[in-house]
């Protein structure tokens, strides 16, 4: 039964008008006889009381939703969910994601540090930020730039941003895997390498990748590890690999030759920087799910098939 309340039923007539038909709140003052500030105060008490609820009827709601729920799940400072696209549209997808979020940062007028992996998607992310004069800023890579046969990674991203923003890039000038563990600590060892491994742990804003160890992953398709490297690295219990670590399905690094030679920055548990790794896909779920379960992250970009089964079986 309704109970008759002059102001809610006015503040609910203003919220019909203003939410139903579209007016605006001068219109609705002209068509009500109100003043606009009485408008104003009743589309508010209408919203106050609980008399307008708003929904979204769009996927990007649901991600809202589930981005939410994911970073209450795993402890994450920073989470965004995108609809899962097409499969061949899947890292622009995540690329359009990262770059709107590696462009509030560029914007930024203070010196930032920015650490950037390389990779595919991390590549993608960059093809897509808009170009933007910032020469105030500072891109630190966290990993070896050199490919296995002393070539340039042909997935670098950093000198691409770099040129993009007009700053300066400093890079990890190693291959990504060195051939011994005694050749990791010359390398480490270097001037140069201690440089800039100093400058990216300090970065105030770094983009990962995250890899799978399998025949698709990075590592065996860029030729850093064989076939022969991936069947034992999965007996060995391989659930994924980020920077080149190789972890378990608990996110702890194996104790493996592999991570014995990586030379990339290492992985902390819970960062106190913001470490956001972008990845999607489902053939990646497995990699992602054991990266957050070893809270090395603070961030994530994936997709909405992916948060939805990281919620359903955590």
């Amino acid at each position: 039964m309704h109970h008759f309340n002059p102001k809610l039923d006015l503040a609910a007539q203003v919220g019909w008008l203003y939410y139903v038909e579209g007016l605006t709140q001068d219109q609705i003052a002209q068509r009500l006889a109100l003043s606009r500030p009485v408008a104003q105060r009743m589309l508010a008490l209408a919203r106050s009381e609980g008399l307008v609820k708003v929904r979204l009827d769009h996927p990007i709601a649901a991600c809202n939703e589930l981005a939410a729920a994911l970073a209450a799940r795993f402890g994450l400072r920073l989470c965004e969910v995108v609809p899962a696209p097409a499969a061949d549209s899947e890292l622009r997808s995540l690329g359009v994601a990262g770059a709107t979020l590696l462009e509030r940062y560029i914007q930024r007028p203070e010196p930032l540090v920015i650490g950037l992996a390389t990779g595919r998607t991390l590549r993608a992310v960059v093809d897509e930020v808009a170009r933007h004069p910032s020469p105030q800023h500072r891109i630190a890579t966290l990993l070896g730039v050199i490919a296995p046969d002393g070539a340039s990674n042909p997935f670098e991203a950093h000198t691409w941003l770099a040129d993009k923003i007009g700053a300066q890039s400093f890079v990890l000038p190693v291959p990504v895997l060195a051939d011994s563990p005694a050749e990791r600590e010359q390398l480490q060892a270097q001037r140069l390498y201690r440089v800039v491994a100093e400058l990216a742990v300090r970065a105030d804003v770094t983009l990962i990748g995250i890899g799978t160890v399998d025949a698709n992953g990075a590592l065996l398709q860029d030729g850093f590890i064989t076939e022969a490297d991936v069947e034992r690295l999965h007996r060995e219990g391989a659930a994924g690999e980020m920077l080149g670590w190789i972890y378990d399905t608990d996110g702890r690094l194996l104790d493996t030759d592999i991570n014995r030679r990586v030379t990339s920055i290492p992985l902390q548990r819970h960062p106190q920087r913001l470490i956001i790794a972008i990845a999607g896909g489902l053939s990646k779920l497995g990699a992602i799910r054991a990266a957050l379960h070893g809270e090395c992250l603070s961030g994530l970009i994936t997709d909405d098939r992916v948060a939805r089964a990281l919620l359903e079986d955590g």
